[in-house]
């Protein structure tokens, strides 16, 4: 499995999804979830299938919701603090520097791998 991150509580405190990224190192998903965090607490609307060019510098995101049937391959931790699977979740995918999406035809298979998209 390519490491992952996510966010525990901003469904709770923010009434909006919590946040995944996968396939970066621990310090930039960090760094990500963070940002999104904050912009969550700024009022900002994160909106599911949104493509954003002004989340990560040169690259741009799209926010996908997980299927729940990945929360428990994935979200053990959020599981256990939610005490179920009642809460939404976004999992921040970032294209290529070519620009190119994990479901793109012109998407190398190492890419596909190193970022699994686990939208239903």
């Amino acid at each position: 499995m390519p490491p992952f991150s996510y966010s525990i509580g901003i469904w709770q405190t923010q009434k909006a999804p919590e946040a995944m990224v996968i396939g970066l190192n621990n310090e930039v998903a960090h760094t990500l979830l963070n940002d999104y965090h904050a912009m969550v607490c700024q009022g900002q609307k994160i909106q599911a299938e949104s493509v954003r060019d002004d989340f990560i510098e040169d690259y741009d995101v799209c926010f996908k919701p997980v299927a729940k049937q990945f929360y428990s391959d994935y979200l053990n931790w959020a599981m256990w603090y939610y005490k179920g699977d009642n809460f939404e979740v976004l999992q921040l995918v970032y294209s290529s520097n070519a620009g190119v999406w994990p479901w793109d035809d012109a998407a190398t298979e190492p890419f596909k791998v190193e970022q699994p998209v686990l939208h239903a």
